[in-house]
Formats: structure tokens, C-alpha cells, sequence
């Protein structure tokens, strides 16, 4: 057993700290856990290092790891904020992926996802409601056109039908009448239209006035 004399330890037995998950290949994230002991080693220079041993909160002990000071820090209200932010990221990352659904997930990251997935499930809830407000809309705008489309056509026809007097073929007709009438009129007294010259036509009105007027020709 290496002796711990010259190491300086950050951290003391029975404290609790955040922990980082030594593997590297797993989420990077900060797990609530307890310094069991205080550990010794050497590095690869041979060099007294402090380790710790770790117990992660919530697993069993047999995942007890001996881990470097550089993957521990103090459980204070900062490190808290960064706990949160490191489980939002990698629930999202797990969600991206899909591997949330395949493989057991800790703790520390079910309250992230839970979360993430109620969060999309109301997106896509929100999105099916807006989707199906502006397709109830627009069937509303097309009944509307279609019904509006019915009534200008019968207003035409209304109107259609109170201009049939209008017909220029009919009124042509109407004047035709009229002068058959005249003419059918004229035919009857026994009388004649003659077209006078107007030289002729002043001669023959002097000539009534003198025979009318002047007992004279």
C-alpha cells in the first residue's frame, strides 16, 4: 500500500461530491456520490497521485470506482446548475440517437428525458391542433367562395331577366309595329304622303292664304 504522506487530498471520507462517470465512453455527466476512501497511486512517471475511491448514489456497490480528483468537484449550487445542464444534453443526445429506448438509463438522466419527450409530445400536439385549426379554415373559405360563387349567379339571372325589354332586336321590332300602324292608319282616309320641295311647299301655302283669305287666285 502507497503511503499518503506528501499527497494533498481535495476531498475527505464520507464526503459527498459530484462525480463524473470515469469511463469515456458512457454520458458525460455529474452522478451524486460519496468519497468511501482515500486512495494513493502513481502515475506513469511513478509520482504519488490522490485517487478516491467512489460510490455513485443509487448503484450498487460493485460499480464502486476508484477515480482521479480531476473527475470530482464539491456538491455546491454552481456544480448543481452544471449537473442539470450535462443531463439535459445527454438526454438529448440519447434521444437523437434512440438509444434511450434500447438501453438502461441512469437515474440521473430519466427526469432530463422524461421531460424532453413531454416536451415533444406537446410539439407534436400543438402542430396536429394548428394543422387541423387552418384545415377547418380553409374548408370554411371554400364553402363561403362556393356559396358566394351560387349567388352572384343567381343575382345575374334576376337581372337578366328584368332587362329582356332592353333587346335593341326587340325594340327594333316595337318601331316596325308602330310605323305598320301608321301606314295601316294613313291607308284608310284615303290620303297620300308626298314628299314637297320647299320652294314649292312656301308657293302653295301663299297661294292658300290669298284663296282662303283674299278670295283671290
Amino acid at each position: 500500500m502507497v503511503s499518503t504522506r506528501g499527497v494533498k487530498f481535495k476531498f475527505s471520507e464520507g464526503e459527498k461530491v459530484l462525480c463524473y462517470e470515469p469511463d469515456s465512453s458512457k454520458a458525460k455527466v455529474l452522478y451524486d456520490s460519496k468519497v468511501l476512501e482515500l486512495v494513493v497511486d502513481k502515475d506513469s512517471r511513478g509520482r504519488k497521485v490522490a485517487e478516491y475511491l467512489i460510490h455513485f448514489s443509487g448503484w450498487n456497490s460493485s460499480w464502486d470506482r476508484c477515480v482521479a480528483e480531476e473527475f470530482i468537484l464539491p456538491d455546491n449550487p454552481e456544480n448543481r446548475k452544471l449537473q442539470k445542464r450535462l443531463a439535459e444534453e445527454a438526454a438529448q443526445k440519447l434521444l437523437q440517437t434512440g438509444r434511450a429506448k434500447r438501453r438502461k438509463v441512469p437515474a440521473i438522466l430519466k427526469e432530463s428525458i422524461n421531460k424532453k419527450l413531454n416536451e415533444r409530445k406537446q410539439r407534436q400536439m400543438e402542430k396536429k391542433e394548428k394543422e387541423k385549426a387552418e384545415s377547418t379554415t380553409t374548408t370554411e373559405d371554400s364553402s363561403s367562395d362556393t356559396q358566394q360563387s351560387s349567388d352572384d349567379d343567381d343575382e345575374a339571372g334576376e337581372e337578366g331577366e328584368g332587362k329582356v325589354d332592353d333587346d335593341p332586336e326587340d325594340g327594333e321590332d316595337e318601331e316596325e309595329v308602330e310605323e305598320s300602324e301608321e301606314e295601316d292608319e294613313i291607308a284608310a282616309e284615303g290620303t297620300f304622303c308626298l314628299d314637297v320641295p320647299q320652294l314649292l311647299k312656301e308657293k302653295l301655302e301663299d297661294d292658300c292664304y290669298y284663296v282662303t283669305f283674299k278670295k283671290k287666285l
